[in-house]
């Protein structure tokens, strides 16, 4: 029998759009289970349609279920920063739509190294039409491996 526990996010948010581009983000985290990039890219954390992200470390996906007094497989995203390695990343300005895609790029640069894009401003005809330029922002995060000290 597998043991396998399935989980329903809720975004922070009426209409925030979280969960339209969802992605593995690779072992963000160095615990040897791929996190989760979630985007939500109407989101107004950070203004009007400024969009956001949810970068969520898969150990502590059983804690930020309980996070909300109830282990019920419902993980509300307004306590995913709670957990020590996982992060809300929000837009930073008006119609950003950041989180509009998320996907994970491993070792662009050595090979203990992991960079994601976690935002991009949506190159719709929305974006378009308000006179957005779209850009992308990489989160560069980097695995150190600490050595045991010596007598």
């Amino acid at each position: 029998m597998s043991d396998v526990t399935s989980y329903q996010f809720i975004g922070t948010e009426i209409d925030d759009e979280t969960g339209d581009s969802v992605s593995s983000a690779g072992d963000i985290d160095g615990d040897g289970k791929d996190d989760i990039l979630i985007g939500s890219r109407d989101a107004d954390g950070g203004g009007t349609g400024s969009g956001g992200a949810y970068l969520i470390s898969s150990s502590e996906l059983a804690a930020a279920d309980a996070a909300d007094g109830t282990t019920d497989g419902v993980i509300d995203l307004a306590n995913i920063n709670e957990q020590t390695n996982s992060y809300q990343l929000v837009g930073n300005e008006n119609f950003d739509f950041a989180g509009g895609s998320v996907s994970s790029l491993s070792e662009l640069s050595t090979a203990d190294a992991h960079s994601l894009p976690c935002y991009h401003v949506d190159s719709s005809l929305l974006a378009k039409s308000l006179g957005i330029v779209g850009k992308l922002i990489l989160l560069y995060f980097r695995t150190y491996r600490l050595r045991p000290s010596r007598p």
